[in-house]
């Protein structure tokens, strides 16, 4: 076990390399300067890109970076004067309270609508449920968010949609974040707990008159689970380092929105420090969920 953490730690450094040096040549693609600005002379921009380096071989600005994220600096933001670890730590606790908060509620509903719709004899609240889960994984995130802010913002005025100064202001990027995984969540639920409805160990928990919660529980949900948490780790990764659209649109002041403004105002360090940070966590959380995988089903081997 021991040997394979170490060969996934190290493919996770391979990864994170190959982002780095993809992301860094990307951004350096990008048209203009960082310090393109009006009433900004060419002069006074030459002499800003010199104060930071911009001046220099791109290869060798490569090289320093890749010194100086060894070292956890990832630099300054050219526009905010701000180091970028600063800005993250900044931006982190609302990206992962909404996060964390949208990640539990499409775990719990997700996995509650998915036995439902597997378990249910109606043909309406079938229907119901798969008319959902289709809707949910089509719609994009934004078009989520923005009929939450008409409806519940506008028309209803029921709850506030700007900032988070209070809990309601959580509810609609919560329920904006968590949409498209209830609904993903659901379907995995619905199909692998049918599949496992039909296995012979389900039949003799029946035979040995089990309760129908019991068996749900303890037999089938438990052969069910797996698939969903292969899927926990790309979406926790994802709901913890923050939507970009809900963000901006909710005006929440976390890395997502960081990351939108960074990139409209060409702030090199800035998307490449948000960049390598939100890799990380993809990286970490899907290390974990491989190991969690192994837990569950002793049968999973991680030798590969």
């Amino acid at each position: 076990m021991l040997k394979t953490i170490l060969k996934r730690v190290l493919v996770g450094v391979a990864t994170m390399f190959v982002l780095i040096t993809v992301t860094f040549f990307l951004v350096r693609l990008m048209p203009g300067s960082p310090f393109e600005a009006e009433n900004v002379s060419a002069q006074m921009i030459a002499s800003l890109e010199k104060e930071y380096g911009l001046d220099q071989p791109l290869l060798n600005q490569y090289l320093l970076y890749l010194e100086k994220v060894l070292h956890g600096d990832l630099g300054i933001s050219y526009k905010k004067n701000i180091s970028v670890v600063t800005l993250i730590g900044r931006g982190m606790p609302a990206t992962m309270q909404i996060g964390l908060l949208a990640f539990l509620l499409a775990a719990v509903v997700g996995i509650g609508l998915g036995i439902w719709q597997a378990s249910t004899k109606s043909g309406f609240i079938r229907g119901l449920l798969v008319s959902y889960a289709t809707l949910g994984v089509s719609l994009p995130g934004f078009v989520t968010a923005l009929l939450l802010i008409v409806v519940f913002g506008a028309w209803l005025q029921a709850l506030p949609v700007v900032g988070l100064t209070s809990p309601k202001h959580y509810i609609l990027p919560v329920i904006a974040q968590a949409f498209g995984p209830i609904a993903t969540i659901s379907r995995l639920v619905k199909s692998s707990y049918s599949e496992a409805m039909q296995m012979d160990y389900v039949t003799m928990a029946r035979a040995k008159g089990l309760r129908p919660w019991q068996i749900s529980l303890k037999h089938i949900l438990k052969n069910a689970i797996l698939p969903v948490i292969t899927y926990f780790g790309p979406a926790i990764a994802f709901l913890l380092t923050g939507s970009f659209v809900v963000e901006s649109l909710f005006s929440i002041p976390g890395i997502g929105k960081e990351f939108v403004s960074a990139i409209s105002n060409r702030d090199y360090t800035l998307v490449l420090g948000l960049s390598i940070f939100i890799g990380g966590v993809i990286i970490v959380a899907n290390l974990v969920v491989d190991l969690l995988c192994a837990v569950v089903d002793p049968r999973i081997k991680l030798n590969d």
